[in-house]
C-alpha cells in the first residue's frame, strides 16, 4: 500500500510505502548538539513554509518563530566574537 503525501516542500507529491519500515532514529542524544547555524538555518527555512500556508499559521505563530529566529541569529554571531586570553587561564584565588 502507498501514500502519497501533498503538497511537499518542493511542490512535488512523494510516495511512501506502508509497509516499510522507515529507519529513522528517534532517542535522544544528549552528547549532540546542533550548531546555532544549523538551528538558524531551520528556522529561516521553516518560517519562509509557514509563510507560504497563508491561513494555517496565526499571526502570533508567525512572530514567535520570527522571535527564536533572531534569537538563534545572536546566538550565531556570538560563537564568532573573539575571546580575551584571560578567558582561557583560570586564577586561584585562594
Amino acid at each position: 500500500m502507498t501514500a502519497q503525501l501533498w503538497p511537499s516542500i518542493s511542490g512535488s507529491t512523494l510516495r511512501v510505502p506502508w509497509n516499510k519500515p522507515l529507519d529513522i532514529d528517534v532517542s535522544d542524544k544528549s552528547d549532540e548538539n546542533m550548531s546555532h547555524s544549523k538551528a538558524y538555518f531551520c528556522l529561516k527555512v521553516g518560517l519562509m513554509w509557514m509563510e507560504q500556508q497563508n491561513v494555517k499559521f496565526s499571526a502570533i505563530q508567525l512572530i514567535l518563530t520570527r522571535h527564536h529566529r533572531d534569537i538563534t541569529a545572536q546566538k550565531k554571531l556570538s560563537v564568532f566574537k573573539q575571546k580575551f586570553i584571560t578567558d582561557y587561564i583560570k586564577y586561584d584565588t585562594k
